[in-house]
């Protein structure tokens, strides 16, 4: 098996796992195929509609964002709002200390989140550090769009921003199975982030 995040998001993500546990587990290609099929057709069966929306409301919404949390689920996260969302990643911060010997593999999957996007991503596990980081940050003239948790709120609020809790603590979400991991969890996290962006306005 590749090093490949555990916890893909989103089409492209989650067809790649597939195929990767498909292949180690000798499963039948041409019926791993045509369940990745099913799904990535009633995934951008919903996604649709999604740009009429967005051209409502683009103007106002955020271009660049932000993420908090462990390794392998920020760049999952960072993947998926690039190449499916097309947001910029301002500043990535991983938080659970991984050991040092594995961080310039962590820099490099960072550093090709995309064809055309490298960003490098800090290691910090202090809230007081990793907020003067996210302070420090260019946003560019829009609000800052943060992924990371509760302790990310008031942050969030200084900036005029938004954050979306993704991870512990998560203190003003009830969850009982929701995930945002595979096709289900992308569209659930899409809901979620817009949503949040929107209400807003309201």
């Amino acid at each position: 098996m590749s090093s490949r995040s555990p916890r893909p998001i989103g089409t492209k993500q989650t067809g790649e796992f597939l195929r990767e546990v498909a292949a180690f587990a000798g499963l039948a290609k041409q019926r791993v195929d045509d369940f990745i099929m099913v799904e990535e057709r009633s995934y951008y069966g919903y996604i649709g509609a999604f740009p009429e929306f967005y051209s409502q409301y683009r103007r106002g919404l955020p271009n660049r964002f932000g993420a908090i949390g462990d390794a392998a689920y920020m760049l999952a996260l960072s993947k998926f709002a690039v190449r499916q969302l097309g947001l910029i990643p301002a500043r990535l911060i991983v938080t659970d200390n991984p050991p040092v010997e594995y961080r310039a593999a962590i820099r490099a999957e960072f550093r090709a989140l995309d064809h055309d996007v490298s960003v490098e991503v800090d290691f910090a596990e202090d809230s007081f550090a990793i907020h003067q980081l996210v302070r420090e940050t260019d946003f560019a003239s829009k609000p800052p769009l943060i992924f990371g948790s509760t302790w990310e709120r008031d942050l969030a609020k200084e900036l005029r921003g938004f954050v979306i809790e993704v991870g512990f603590p998560a203190q003003y979400e009830v969850v009982l199975s929701r995930t945002c991991v595979g096709y289900r969890g992308a569209l659930l996290l899409i809901e979620r982030i817009y949503s949040t962006l929107i209400s807003r306005s309201a």
